[in-house]
């Protein structure tokens, strides 16, 4: 077998373990997912030189230690993924991860934090023109503030992302603004407008 057919055999690989690691995290099987996400990073430091997707695989361990309520291994992985990123050859990737450390230090309750990263996140993501990571650390400042009873800031953080995730046709992320919009209004006791932003999550969710 030649060796690109092997190289692409190998990603595929990591792509299938990728796959099912997220439908184990969808169906709260989270340790069985977790067994999946430390396999592909394992497979690919030793199979895969230079592997360049190593970072998002450890955000997919971090992401799932999380799920699974553990705050402290989450904050760990991914302050390691953080020290294996170049921050100023991948600022995109660095983003990400500082957006990420910022939701693991909410459910910490470590808030003054949590805004620091989601702030630092946005920063850098407005600095690559990268309007996916701003729409996305907008909508998680908004979680925040809705969380802690800032709904007014809440509204307006949502907003933003919700007017970026409509730009550019993000009809995922249009869904999740909508019914957290929705929720502020419903919390404000504005009911005509959360069931209107709610049929609007229900809609582009189809």
């Amino acid at each position: 077998m030649k060796n690109s057919e092997i190289a692409y055999r190998d990603k595929l690989f990591i792509k299938a373990l990728r796959g099912r690691q997220e439908v184990y995290n969808l169906t709260g099987k989270y340790s069985t997912g977790m067994k999946d996400c430390e396999r592909a990073l394992s497979f690919c430091r030793k199979r895969i030189p230079s592997c360049s997707i190593e970072y998002q695989l450890m955000m997919d361990l971090g992401g799932t230690l999380q799920w699974n309520n553990d705050h402290k291994g989450a904050k760990e992985i991914i302050m390691k993924a953080l020290k294996s990123i170049n921050k100023n050859k991948e600022k995109n990737a660095y983003a990400r991860c500082l957006n990420v450390l910022g939701t693991i230090h909410f459910g910490i309750g470590e808030y003054e934090k949590t805004l620091q990263y989601y702030r630092e996140s946005i920063k850098l993501a407005e600095e690559m023109k990268n309007k996916e990571g701003i729409a996305s650390g907008s909508n998680n400042i908004g979680l925040y503030y809705w969380s802690t009873g800032k709904l007014e800031k809440a509204l307006q953080y949502f907003k933003m992302a919700h007017k970026i995730w409509e730009g550019i046709g993000n009809r995922v992320g249009i869904g999740v603004a909508s019914g957290n919009i929705g929720l502020v209004h419903f919390s404000l006791g504005d009911l005509n407008k959360a069931l209107g932003y709610f049929l609007t999550n229900m809609e582009v969710s189809e």
